[in-house]
C-alpha cells in the first residue's frame, strides 16, 4: 500500500512530508496543491489558510480533483484507491460537483468532513454554476456513485460523512442462510494528515 496526500498550505506540506517519512518510509507521496474543480485547468487559486483564528489569504496551485484521482490510481498496480479521505474546508463541494459521473468508480471507500455554507468563504467564482450544497445533494452524489452514505452532524453546518460500497451477499450454504458482512466503522482509522488523503491498494 501507499499513501498519497495533497496539501495546499506550504508550511503544513513540509511538516506532512516529515511526518510521513517517519511513519511510512518509502510508502508515501506528499503533493503540494489544492484539490479543486474538475472543469478548470490547473493554476493559481485563492484560498484561506491558517487556523486558530489566524487565517490569511494565499495563492495555491489548484489541481483538478479528477486529475489527482487519476494520478493516484496510476500508481496503484490494481488501479484502485482503497480509501479517499476529504478534509478540504469546503472545497469538497466544487470538487465533487464537477467530477464527471463515474469518477469515483475506482475508489472503494470515501470519508471526510463536509462544510455546509462553504460559499461564504469560497466566493462566487469558485461556486459558479454549482448546485446548492446540501446534505441531500451530497447523499445523492455519493449514492449515484454506488455508495451507501452515512452522516454525523457536528455544529455550524460542519459534519462527517462515510461512504461505503454495499457488501456483497455470501452464497448460502446448503440448507443454511446467506451471511452479509457488515463493514466496521472506519471512524478511528480516518487519516487526518492533510486536505486530501488517498490510500492506494497494491
Amino acid at each position: 500500500w501507499k499513501v498519497v496526500s495533497v496539501e495546499a498550505y506550504a508550511p503544513r506540506a513540509g511538516q506532512l512530508r516529515h511526518n510521513l517519512a517517519l511513519s511510512w518510509p518509502g510508502r508515501h507521496e506528499a503533493v503540494e496543491a489544492a484539490a479543486w474543480r474538475c472543469d478548470r485547468p490547473a493554476g493559481p487559486v485563492r484560498l484561506f489558510a491558517g487556523g486558530g483564528g489566524d487565517w490569511e489569504a494565499m495563492l495555491a496551485e489548484g489541481a483538478p480533483f479528477d486529475r489527482l484521482l487519476h494520478d493516484a490510481c496510476a500508481q496503484s498496480p490494481g488501479g484502485r484507491v482503497r480509501l479517499l479521505k476529504l478534509d478540504c474546508e469546503g472545497s469538497e463541494w466544487p470538487a465533487l460537483a464537477t467530477l464527471p459521473a463515474g469518477g469515483l468508480a475506482r475508489v472503494e471507500e470515501v470519508c471526510g468532513e463536509y462544510h455546509l455554507g462553504a460559499e461564504r468563504w469560497l466566493g462566487p467564482d469558485a461556486c459558479a454554476g454549482l448546485p446548492p450544497f446540501t446534505l441531500g445533494w451530497l447523499r445523492g452524489r455519493l449514492e449515484a456513485e454506488g455508495y451507501e452514505a452515512t452522516f454525523e452532524a457536528r455544529e455550524n453546518g460542519i459534519g462527517l460523512f462515510w461512504a461505503r460500497r454495499p457488501a456483497p451477499a455470501a452464497a448460502p450454504a446448503a440448507g443454511g442462510f446467506a451471511a452479509v458482512a457488515s463493514p466496521g466503522s472506519s471512524r478511528n482509522s480516518v487519516l487526518r494528515l492533510s486536505a486530501l488523503v488517498l490510500v492506494l491498494v497494491t
